[in-house]
């Protein structure tokens, strides 16, 4: 069982593509974010879609993470069918104006269905997609809850270490 400082994250395969053992400034700051998940004992959130994109596109390092998060149970897996919420798809549907921008939103649903599941977090290099939702957040009151973090943004460990505390910015 989680205890009640830490969250459970959904964290983005673009994460796990990026994170590396380079000193890249974008593979450094996503690993040493996902070293101070490890550290600061918050988990991972699994569905299937996410762990197959995650088995696409981890890198060795996110691969060596996973595990070790995976031996310290901290994966809290959830079942991707349970998670369909038609009346979201629906207001998503009613909302996007174009096929391209309803597209796109489709794309990472999965993500944000699995952080209304959990603790509302996703932690996601894609600044477009938590753009795309931001807009239509105005209009769909359920996805305001939902925060997104960058690894690559300066406050991010610092999110980490408030035991990642919903601020309103976020």
């Amino acid at each position: 069982m989680a205890s009640k400082e830490s969250k459970r994250f959904v964290i983005d395969a673009s994460v796990a593509r990026a994170v590396g053992e380079t000193e890249h400034p974008i593979s450094k700051s996503c690993r040493d974010f996902l070293s101070e998940v490890l550290r600061v004992c918050h988990h991972l959130v699994i569905t299937k879609d996410i762990s197959q994109e995650w088995k696409n596109h981890q890198s060795r390092f996110a691969s060596k993470w996973r595990s070790s998060m995976t031996a310290r149970r901290k994966i809290k897996y959830l079942d991707q069918d349970q998670l369909n919420n038609i009346v979201l798809r629906s207001e998503i549907f009613k909302t996007t104006a174009n096929e391209k921008v309803h597209n796109a939103v489709l794309k990472d649903l999965h993500l944000i269905e699995a952080a209304m599941a959990t603790d509302c977090v996703i932690i996601s290099l894609d600044e477009q997609a938590r753009k795309l939702y931001h807009r239509i957040s105005r209009k769909i009151s359920a996805l305001k809850n939902v925060v997104w973090v960058n690894p690559t943004k300066k406050d991010a460990i610092e999110y980490l270490r408030s035991r990642a505390s919903l601020k309103k910015k976020r």
